[in-house]
């Protein structure tokens, strides 16, 4: 697209080699309110990359972050919207076209106004982490989802800092890979005795 100044281009990205999705977060006083978008690029046989079209949420509100976070899963694309109330995760998938459609929006159970879910995302296999780092104080918290026989991802687990110290953030940043979950905490207080890098919210 055409850029300008502070238009947020390139907020976040995720790629699997052929596809390129590029996130776009204004800021809350620009032209787009904070909105949010995805930018969404095709690698033809070449190596050149085409834009092939843009991304919004269907509520399109103010100061939603849309695009925060998102994580590609084959056909499937997960986008957060942190912003938007309590916070969402939309979801789209890609048609035979090559066209994205959205087909569903997650909402963490019990969630409140502000609580930040969507501000990460990470996903292996049948198993997906949602973070909510402003919840409960900004205490923060990882929202745990496992793939049904239908193939739709249901909640089963809520993840809290055993410490759960107030502003720690729990669940800024994430990083899932079989059985591990990897949670950023940037508010927490150092451990004693871990090393002057290790913290724990």
């Amino acid at each position: 697209p055409n850029g300008a100044a502070n238009d947020g281009f390139g907020t976040s990205l995720t790629t699997d080699g052929t596809w390129l999705l590029v996130g776009q977060i204004d800021a809350p006083n620009g032209a787009d309110s904070a909105r949010g978008a995805v930018h969404v690029y095709r690698r033809a046989a070449n190596g050149t990359w085409t834009h092939s079209g843009t991304l919004q949420s269907s509520t399109r509100a103010i100061r939603a972050g849309f695009s925060n976070a998102m994580v590609m899963a084959g056909d499937q694309l997960y986008v957060g919207a942190p912003g938007e109330g309590a916070g969402a995760v939309y979801v789209f998938r890609r048609n035979a076209s090559g066209t994205y459609e959205q087909v569903g929006r997650m909402t963490g159970e019990g969630t409140e106004v502000n609580d930040a879910y969507g501000t990460s995302i990470s996903i292996d296999g049948d198993r997906l982490a949602i973070g909510a780092p402003a919840r409960a104080l900004r205490r923060g918290g990882v929202f745990m989802y496992r793939k049904d026989a239908s193939g739709e991802f249901k909640q089963e687990a809520l993840i809290v800092s055993a410490r759960g110290a107030d502003n720690a953030r729990f669940g800024h940043a994430l990083q899932l890979s079989g059985t591990r979950l990897a949670v950023g905490a940037p508010g927490a207080l150092p451990i004693a005795g871990m090393g002057g890098n290790a913290a724990a919210g």
